[in-house]
């Protein structure tokens, strides 16, 4: 019975993340939705990219000296081309209960920047 158990958690947990897009899988010039509220801060105030935002991926690189992938999205809904804000931590959960995290900011342009350790590129990202 345990077994049984065991193996529908199991199944129940990688069925909500069945949408998610892994980090190495996305695909330039693609349109991502994120499935998570993602807050920022600038200037002492709180920038908020709303669950089920829009991002379109427009460059990949690899910051080898730093041992982390940069993904750089624009966003929809930007109120200003000409904010940015402090690079902060998100947690990015996982199908086994793992937290991850990559470094995330906003840069002039409505262009969004994504920081994810190589280690954790496979992992899946906040994006359906």
């Amino acid at each position: 019975m345990k077994f049984i158990l065991t193996m529908l958690i199991l199944v129940l947990s990688y069925s909500a993340f069945a949408d998610t897009v892994a980090w190495n899988a996305q695909e330039l010039n693609r349109v991502y939705k994120i499935n998570k509220k993602i807050e920022l801060q600038y200037d002492g105030e709180t920038f908020i990219l709303p669950k089920n935002s829009y991002f379109e991926l427009i460059e990949k690189s690899k910051l080898s000296m730093i041992k982390v992938h940069l993904h750089k999205y624009t966003i929809n809904n930007c109120p200003s081309r000409d904010l940015e804000t402090d690079l902060e931590l998100i947690q990015v959960d996982q199908p086994d209960n793992i937290k991850t995290s990559v470094g995330i900011n906003l840069i002039k342009e409505c262009r969004v920047e994504i920081f994810i350790d190589m280690k954790e590129y496979q992992t899946m990202s906040f994006f359906n």
